[in-house]
């Protein structure tokens, strides 16, 4: 276990390819924000249940500069048993200078069938207007879920923490983190507020497919910086 550090009871660790269960219910958590609309559902064409191989497929592959990446999630665990995690990845701080768009396309494309991946594709220019860009060498927080049982309990920001002083050692140039959450996750908003985050962007979409797939017509940037 690479354990990175301790909060209160808590240790926070490195995923392994041990936690990709685990992993693969944050990713839907995470999509859902507090709803039951699954938008990465909706963009695949798939089921939730058949999306599960799908995610362990793009996590097994890990590959580095996306939020599907393994080796980018950091996991809260209490008394041997992972109870939060959240995803970080510097925007193009990868071996192909990849952004993490054409990652996940590139994951996409390799999973799908070729009449699959073209409508995934007509779907995505939906998103054009309502998705925000992310920013070339900015740190990116990406899929942050804590279990029912352990919100309210400072978790989630002590791993922004945590996961922002280990980018630092490794990129001691890093001078800004984004977040992007859909705007009626208020306890994720406060959560990147209470580790110093400030909205600085929002993006709106009346467009039936969104509202009808995506959890709130309305996405925030929030924005930190070293």
């Amino acid at each position: 276990m690479s354990t990175i550090s301790h909060y209160k009871e808590f240790v926070f660790r490195k995923a392994t390819t041990q936690d990709i269960d685990f992993l693969i219910s944050v990713i839907c958590h995470a999509e859902k924000s507090g709803t039951d609309k699954l938008p990465l559902s909706w963009l695949l064409g798939k089921t939730e249940v058949e999306l599960y191989p799908v995610l362990e497929y793009f996590l097994k592959e890990d590959i580095e500069g996306s939020e599907f990446s393994l080796s980018g999630f950091l996991i809260a665990e209490h008394q041997g048993r992972a109870i939060a995690a959240v995803n970080a990845w510097i925007e193009k701080q990868n071996s192909l200078h990849l952004s993490s768009a054409l990652i996940k396309a590139h994951l996409f494309k390799n999973i799908l069938t070729p009449a699959e991946f073209q409508t995934f594709q007509q779907k995505a220019t939906l998103l054009t207007d309502f998705m925000i860009e992310r920013e070339e060498q900015v740190l990116q927080f990406e899929n942050g879920y804590t279990l029912p049982e352990f919100q309210g309990r400072g978790i989630m920001s002590a791993l922004y923490a945590t996961q922002i002083s280990y980018h630092q050692q490794l990129y001691p140039e890093l001078h800004k983190v984004h977040g992007h959450i859909f705007a009626n996750n208020e306890k994720s908003i406060a959560a990147c507020q209470k580790a110093g985050f400030t909205i600085v962007k929002e993006t709106f979409s009346s467009h039936p497919e969104i509202t009808a797939h995506f959890p709130y017509h309305s996405k925030v940037l929030l924005e930190k910086i070293l």
